[in-house]
């Protein structure tokens, strides 16, 4: 199998001896049909020489960078399907080296394409560039377009001679003998010829241009997002972008007038008050839409097919009901939590009476207990001190008595000097401490 780096340093002298043809002044209509010029429209002497071109891209700059082990990174937008930011144009080139180093031309479709050939291309774009992991489907997708391109060129290149032993000597760089014969024959085939027609005559009826030139319109549109949220842009500003001079003329007259139908959408959604459409289908009303593919925003982007269109339909007439009968929800819950608040604003009005009436009366029961237990304790304590009183008194008395048992003579002296209280007379006998009232 050829290396990318045999690629990238050899040069066929073929392909430059192809370049350099030349061809006749005059040529007469040729077997590829009416419809299909019988050669370029830039070859018109057979003494004029054509100029050597740049030949097949190598990407050498870059793999001379890879080779120092550097390697690059790239951002493969999942909703845009194609590379949008990082080392883009590097990346872009080598898919073109990848997809002329490993795929034949003898297949008339891209799905013709075995899958393990395919695998090898991801698996080699895998090893030299970070951020495609898990991006298969898109990078794919992306060298089927430009596999597709890479055949329109070849054909570009078969309608430069008049006969299929000129075009058979002259093999175009990088395109072994076997894929050119196959090419030449099918090139010249009937099937081809009605493709070819058809696709030129579709191409003639687009008429609109843009000013960006190779920027692809999926890098412009990721660009111009919200660098915070990711918001996508406006379609009239996005379309002002890509079709408005700087002197502020349009293009062509197409453009405008697709201008004139983005602000007229843009105008009904902000009075219908609906489910705003996304830029692929703003960009379909404006533009139209052909097999996977929408005018205006670039290849990646896919238009919604019809019968996605009539489940897009139903479901925005499932979430119209929904949102409907969530607005009744809503307002029944809203009735019902306004129920159900004024209920708990009366009962806790009700609980608030009822509890200062309890604490009214509790209060009340307590004053009156304490009241009563004061007036308790109260009787009590002189109750208490009553009885103090006599038992003192008894003991006072009896221990007086013992004394006056121990001193002869001294009880009918005691007797005779003392009052009836108890306490004894000035002046007559011994005396003694005052008895203590009881």
């Amino acid at each position: 199998m050829v290396r990318a780096s045999t690629l990238r340093t050899t040069v066929g002298s073929s392909a430059s001896s192809s370049w350099a043809t030349t061809t006749p002044s005059h040529v007469g209509p040729s077997s590829i049909g009416s419809d299909l010029p019988s050669s370029p429209p830039d070859i018109a002497d057979s003494t004029i020489v054509r100029k050597k071109g740049r030949g097949v891209t190598k990407n050498v700059k870059w793999f001379k960078k890879f080779k120092t082990g550097e390697k690059s990174a790239v951002t493969i937008d999942s909703d845009l399907r194609r590379a949008v930011a990082g080392d883009v144009v590097p990346f872009i080139t080598e898919m073109g080296v990848v997809l002329r180093q490993y795929t034949v031309l003898s297949n008339k479709r891209w799905k013709e394409v075995p899958n393990h050939i395919k695998q090898k291309m991801f698996d080699d774009l895998l090893g030299k560039f970070d951020g495609i992991q898990g991006e298969k489907a898109n990078v794919l997708d992306h060298l089927k377009k430009m596999y597709r391109e890479w055949r329109h060129r070849l054909h570009r290149y078969y309608l430069r001679f008049n006969s299929d032993e000129e075009r058979l000597t002259k093999v175009p760089e990088n395109v072994t003998d076997n894929d050119w014969r196959y090419l030449v024959k099918y090139f010249g085939s009937e099937e081809f010829k009605y493709l070819s027609a058809r696709n030129k005559n579709n191409r003639a009826k687009q008429g609109i241009s843009t000013i960006k030139g190779r920027t692809s319109f999926v890098r412009i549109r990721y660009n111009m997002r919200d660098p915070v949220t990711q918001a996508e842009p406006k379609m009239t500003d996005y379309w002002k972008a890509t079709h408005l001079r700087h002197n502020g003329d349009w293009m062509d007259g197409r453009s405008k007038d697709v201008m004139e139908t983005l602000e007229d959408i843009e105008k009904e959604q902000l009075q219908s008050g609906g489910p705003l459409l996304t830029p692929e289908e703003q960009m379909s009303k404006a533009c139209g839409t052909r097999s996977g593919y929408i005018r205006g925003l670039g290849c990646g982007p896919r238009p919604i097919s019809r019968r996605g269109a009539e489940f897009r339909e139903a479901y925005q007439r499932e979430v119209e009901d929904l949102r409907g009968a969530l607005e009744r929800q809503q307002q029944e819950a809203e009735n019902r939590e306004q129920r159900l608040r004024l209920e708990a604003e009366e009962r806790e009005h009700r609980l608030r009476l009822e509890a200062e009436e309890r604490e009214r009366r509790f209060r009340i029961e307590a004053e009156e207990r304490e009241c009563r237990l004061r007036l308790e304790a109260e009787e009590r304590e002189r109750r208490i001190r009553s009885e103090m009183r006599s038992e003192i008194c008894a003991e006072f008395q009896a221990q007086l008595q013992m004394i006056m048992a121990h001193i002869p003579g001294l009880q009918n002296v005691h007797s005779a000097s003392s009052t009836s209280d108890g306490y004894p007379i000035k002046g007559r006998g011994p005396q003694l401490a005052p008895r203590q009232p009881c």
